[in-house]
């Protein structure tokens, strides 16, 4: 299914579709949501994870394989460099390429 996202001061929603993430800064930083993310059609699917539960698993990880510390600091690092009104619940802009 689809969803729409409504940023706060905007008329026009964001469209998110199968795959998409939504309100991922919320697992690597201090956030403020800056929206609505709707439903936009009969059928969607979610999946909810609780950001607290997550960084407390993810502060135990211990996977040579799996670097959240660098992952984390490099999406902030990147999401810092963008300019205000480009900051938002669905930003997914991240180049992995840094890693």
């Amino acid at each position: 299914g689809n969803l729409a996202y409504f940023r706060s001061g905007r008329f026009e929603p964001l469209s998110m579709h199968h795959g998409h993430f939504a309100a991922e800064p919320v697992l690597w930083t201090d956030w403020l949501h800056h929206g609505t993310l709707r439903v936009a059609s009969l059928r969607a699917r979610l999946l909810l994870l609780s950001a607290s539960r997550f960084q407390e698993l993810a502060s135990k990880n211990t996977s040579p394989d799996l670097d959240l510390f660098s992952y984390a600091s490099e999406y902030v690092r990147q999401f810092n460099e963008l300019d205000q009104c480009d900051r938002h619940d669905l930003w997914d802009g991240m180049d992995l390429s840094e890693l």
